[in-house]
């Protein structure tokens, strides 16, 4: 018994070029859905910021939050961030997992800012900042939404 089998030259070429294209498409499909994703995200952690207790002062952290996701590749690692610094300073980590910031005396203190601002103090109080969780839980919440929320999006890029 003899099987001959043939395939189609367009077939084949069809085939190559869809494995070439295939791992640009993917990678686009997951740019796009992490960013989707972080912002999934961070409106999940400013729900969580006022589910955990806290209260709005100046806005400026829920600013950071929701204006931050982002989305950076570096070959073939795709990372979706999002922050909740205001400026340089780890607002969302002290009020996540609380803050003892002992008193300071003495002298005149000078801080230059690199836009050229400049505060002085003399010190401060000591004050604590209890723990609210609100980033942590944010992301645990998250976990289930980012997973399928980057599936569909490969799933979309790839047809059947």
């Amino acid at each position: 018994m003899s099987v001959n089998l043939m395939l189609d030259p367009a077939s084949v070429d069809g085939t190559t070029a869809y494995l070439k294209e295939a791992p640009a498409k993917i990678l686009a499909a997951v740019r796009g859905g992490m960013l989707e994703a972080m912002k999934g995200l961070a409106q999940a952690a400013e729900e969580g910021f006022f589910a955990a207790g806290l209260t709005r002062r100046s806005g400026a952290l829920l600013e950071e939050i929701e204006g931050s996701p982002k989305v950076t590749v570096s070959g073939d690692l795709v990372r979706g961030t999002v922050t909740a610094d205001v400026g340089r300073k780890h607002v969302g980590l002290w009020l996540e997992e609380g803050i003892h910031d002992p008193a300071v005396a003495g002298n005149l203190y000078e801080f230059t800012e690199p836009d050229a601002g400049t505060l002085y103090t003399r010190g401060h109080r000591a004050f604590d900042v209890k723990p609210h969780p609100f980033l942590n839980p944010a992301l645990q919440q998250s976990e289930g939404f980012i997973v399928e929320t980057l599936q569909q999006a490969i799933n979309e890029a790839l047809p059947e």
